[in-house]
C-alpha cells in the first residue's frame, strides 16, 4: 500500500464512515426518541458515503488495494456494530444477528484465503453490496428504530427482515461459488 492511497477521496469517505460508527452505536444503545433524527441522519450519511466511495473510485479511476480492503472492512464493522447494538437492546432476534455476523466472518475468512492463494483482493460482488448496504438491511434497521409496540411498522419490519435474510443467504451462496472457482483455478 502506498501512503498516498490513504488520501484518495473514496478511501477518505470509507474512513469517515468508520468514524460514524461509534456515534451510531451510542445512539442505538441510548435508544431515545429525541435522538432518532440524528441517528437516521448518520445512518443515511453512512449509506451515502458507502455509495459514493465506490462511485468515485470507479468514476475517477481511484481504485486501490487499500480501498479494496477499507470499503468492505468499513461495511463489516458498521453492520456488526449495528447488529450488536440492536441485540443488546433486544430489537432484533439473536438468530438474525448470528446469520449476519456469521456471513461476514465467512466472507472475510474466504477473502483472506483467496488473498493468500493468489495474492489478490477480490472486489465486492454486487449481491454483497445489495445485502450489506442495500435497501433491505438499511431500511430494516431504520424501521426497527422507529417501531413501537402495536404500530404498523411491525409488518414492514417482518418483510424487510425476510428480504434481508434472503439476500444474506443468496450472497453467501454467491460468495461460495466465487471462492470455489478461484480455489479450483489456482490449484
Amino acid at each position: 500500500m502506498k501512503i498516498k492511497e490513504l488520501f484518495y477521496l473514496p478511501n477518505m469517505l470509507s474512513l469517515l464512515r468508520i468514524m460514524f460508527i461509534p456515534f451510531i452505536f451510542y445512539l442505538l444503545i441510548e435508544n431515545k426518541p429525541e435522538n432518532y433524527i440524528t441517528l437516521l441522519a448518520l445512518y443515511i450519511a453512512g449509506f451515502l458515503l458507502d455509495f459514493f466511495d465506490g462511485y468515485f473510485a470507479r468514476r475517477l479511476n481511484l481504485t486501490s488495494e487499500l480501498g479494496k480492503v477499507l470499503d468492505p472492512l468499513s461495511d463489516k464493522i458498521f453492520i456488526i456494530s449495528v447488529v450488536i447494538a440492536l441485540v443488546i437492546k433486544g430489537r432484533i432476534q439473536i438468530w438474525l444477528a448470528t446469520i449476519i455476523i456469521l456471513r461476514d466472518f465467512i466472507i472475510m475468512l474466504g477473502s483472506y484465503f483467496i488473498y493468500k492463494k493468489i495474492n489478490m483482493i477480490k472486489p465486492s460482488k454486487i449481491i454483497g453490496k445489495i445485502t450489506l448496504t442495500g435497501v433491505a438491511l438499511y431500511l430494516m434497521v431504520c424501521v426497527i428504530n422507529l417501531q413501537t409496540k402495536g404500530d404498523g411498522f411491525f409488518i414492514i419490519k417482518q418483510f424487510l427482515q425476510n428480504a434481508c435474510v434472503s439476500f444474506l443467504l443468496w450472497s453467501m451462496v454467491d460468495y461460495y461459488i466465487v471462492f470455489k472457482e478461484v480455489w479450483k483455478r489456482e490449484k
